[in-house]
């Protein structure tokens, strides 16, 4: 597990070295993670899924970790109002920034390298993509001035996310026990293999990004940062074992989940409605760095 964890950080450590050599800027960021996003993860995954798919243990752990985030998204969001004020949409993004994972960027290379495999990858970000982003989006659509909801913005969600797309092809594949054709196989893993790598430096160099202009309460951002950080693991702990009594892998693979950093999504949902972006982004950056000391403590401990 050291030797997985170590190989984690190191590829970290090259984007920050990245950034702070000027090798690669904001751009460079910004691309490498539309490459990972739209490209190298959907064919990381894909595969993945036919081969494995998805069982009752899995949505078992996707549960616990998702209640979870709910509880403590809640928790996040009356934080907001209480500690900084915020209205609706600031204490939106609190919430969001208390409970939604990072499942991409760093969740599917802690699944392969930590974990073993990417079921759970699947299941989470499935809950949080086709229940957890419409409800977001709705609320700070609806508090952004106009009070109007996108609604065809969120039904087409799925259409829209590459990952969710990969993975349903990859479920409709093994479910109808369909092999990939071996040239197919052997470019999706070539592709694929970059996903990890990639997604790692471009975390990396988002570590050491200047934060956005604005201010912010430290005491929301503390609240904030425990709440996505010990909160939330230690309630999925609590739910997995005692109210679901998953077995001890599942139980480990959950709270490991849940001990991972806020979606960089978040900020840019932030971002788009002009609320609470400063704290959105510090939240990110916060929770990234400390959670290279959470998620091993929390694959060490449970």
């Amino acid at each position: 597990m050291v030797d997985a964890f170590a190989l984690i950080w190191l590829l970290v450590a090259v984007g920050v070295l990245a950034r702070r050599a000027s090798l690669l800027d904001a751009p460079a960021e910004r691309a490498l993670n539309r490459f990972v996003f739209h490209l190298a993860m959907p064919a990381a995954l894909l595969p993945r899924v036919a081969a494995s798919g998805v069982d009752a243990g899995t949505f078992g752990a996707a549960l616990a970790c998702t209640a979870a985030a709910v509880a403590v998204g809640l928790a996040g969001y009356w934080a907001s109002g209480r500690l900084a004020g915020r209205g609706t949409g600031g204490r939106t993004v609190a919430g969001m920034a208390a409970g939604y994972v990072n499942s991409a960027n760093l969740g599917i290379p802690v699944a392969l390298h930590v974990l073993g495999g990417t079921t759970l990858v699947v299941a989470v970000v499935a809950v949080q993509v086709l229940v957890l982003t419409p409800v977001i989006l709705a609320v700070l659509d609806h508090a952004a001035g106009d009070g109007r909801v996108r609604w065809r913005r969120l039904a087409t969600l799925p259409l829209r996310n590459p990952i969710i797309i990969a993975c349903a092809a990859g479920a409709v594949l093994g479910y109808a026990g369909w092999e990939l054709p071996a040239l197919a196989g052997t470019f999706l893993d070539t592709l694929g293999a970059a996903a990890v790598p990639a997604a790692l430096v471009a975390l990396g160099l988002s570590l050491v990004a200047p934060a956005p202009p604005g201010a912010a309460d430290r005491r929301e951002l503390a609240a904030v940062a425990a709440l996505k950080l010990v909160a939330h693991p230690v309630l999925t702990y609590a739910l997995a074992r005692y109210a679901l009594h998953l077995p001890p892998p599942d139980v480990r693979a959950a709270v490991v989940f849940a001990a991972l950093p806020t979606a960089q999504v978040t900020y840019v949902f932030a971002a788009e409605h002009a609320t609470a972006v400063h704290l959105a982004g510090r939240a990110v950056a916060v929770t990234t760095a400390a959670a290279m000391l959470t998620v091993w403590l929390a694959a060490l401990l449970v």
